[in-house]
């Protein structure tokens, strides 16, 4: 298969077509965001995410299009709104620390050779085989224990 090279769209179907098409996008999406933000100042918990300003951005549309989400992410004036007052993020964040808080420090044997082998060789296991080992190892170390 070969791959065709876009080439650059006419300056006047960029002035005339997509220019006005990208800045109506921004507006749908600044409009949807400051719609949200005025609800949460209001007392409601709606997150800004791109679902809602999705949902937002159709009611607000006179056309009922709205924007999708790709739009959002792919336009870099939209995004950087959207970014700025985005509520989903840090909670995500959050959650993700929350589970690494586990202390993540080199065993002693990390600098033992065939620690470092047999840890190479479990990078290449799959995720089922992983889980199947350490049932294994925790089952009989259970069992050692009584």
């Amino acid at each position: 298969m070969s791959k065709r090279k876009s080439q650059p769209a006419p300056s006047w179907l960029e002035d005339s077509v997509y220019e006005p098409k990208r800045q109506h996008s921004v507006d749908l999406v600044k409009q949807s965001v400051d719609t949200l933000v005025s609800q949460r100042k209001q007392g409601s918990k709606v997150q800004i995410s791109l679902a809602t300003i999705v949902a937002t951005s159709k009611q607000l549309d006179p056309t009922g299009t709205g924007v999708a989400h790709t739009t959002i992410l792919e336009n870099a004036e939209a995004y950087a709104y959207y970014k700025k007052y985005r509520t989903t993020a840090s909670k995500a964040v959050k959650r993700r620390n929350q589970r690494v808080s586990i202390d993540m420090s080199e065993p002693d044997s990390a600098q033992d050779p065939a620690f470092a082998k047999r840890r190479q060789s479990y990078m290449t296991w799959r995720r089922a085989e992983l889980v199947d080992e350490l049932l294994r190892v925790r089952t009989a170390h259970e069992c050692a224990d009584l």
